[in-house]
């Protein structure tokens, strides 16, 4: 006979990574691969694995960081929860952007030239990590704009404790689930 201690606790997540919304010639790869993707993910939730509780994106979710990309990437995940919700289940959903989900800066700013010293100059080193008064923070705030100004405002379920960190995309959050509690920490390196 098994009692609730022999019952097995767990949060179950899926992790995707490089997506990238908007690489030349994807707009026929997503639609040929759509209705397989939607059936193994049907094929999990319905077998011993059970609901999803959280889905982790980490990096390169568009290619070049244009809003229009970002748009791309709302209604293919807006479309992908459609598909949770009809499965049962409204999982919860963290990301952390790539070196592929900003908008590239021109690279003769002065920032970006400086920026390229970043391994053999430490005053640049301290003046980024000092505070975000800098132009080098800001240009860095600046390219990942559309990632920021997306994830502010995309309309899927996110944990309840979450924590920006310093640079655009940072994060840390805690997932609960019963008495389970997961702590995440993403970082944009």
């Amino acid at each position: 006979i098994f009692t609730d201690r022999f019952i097995m606790k767990r949060i179950n997540f899926l992790h995707f990574t490089d997506l990238h919304c908007g690489q030349e010639k994807q707009n026929w790869l997503w639609p040929g691969i759509r209705k397989p993707f939607y059936e193994d993910i049907a094929k999990l939730i319905n077998s011993d694995l059970g609901l999803i509780d959280l889905v982790v994106f980490t990096g390169d979710l568009v290619q070049s960081g244009k809003k229009v990309e970002y748009d791309e990437l709302t209604e293919i995940l807006t479309n992908l929860w459609v598909q949770f919700n009809n499965l049962g289940c409204n999982p919860l959903f963290l990301c952390v952007p790539g070196n592929h989900d900003l908008e590239r800066p021109n690279p003769d700013r002065s920032e970006v030239k400086a920026l390229q010293q970043w391994n053999n100059d430490t005053d640049i080193k301290d003046k980024f990590w000092k505070d975000k008064d800098n132009e080098y923070y800001s240009l860095i705030k600046n390219c990942f704009k559309n990632y920021s100004d997306w994830w502010d405002n995309l309309a899927l379920p996110k944990p309840d404790i979450f924590t920006s960190g310093f640079l655009p995309g940072d994060f840390s959050a805690i997932i609960e689930k019963s008495d389970i509690r997961l702590g995440l920490v993403g970082l944009n390196t």
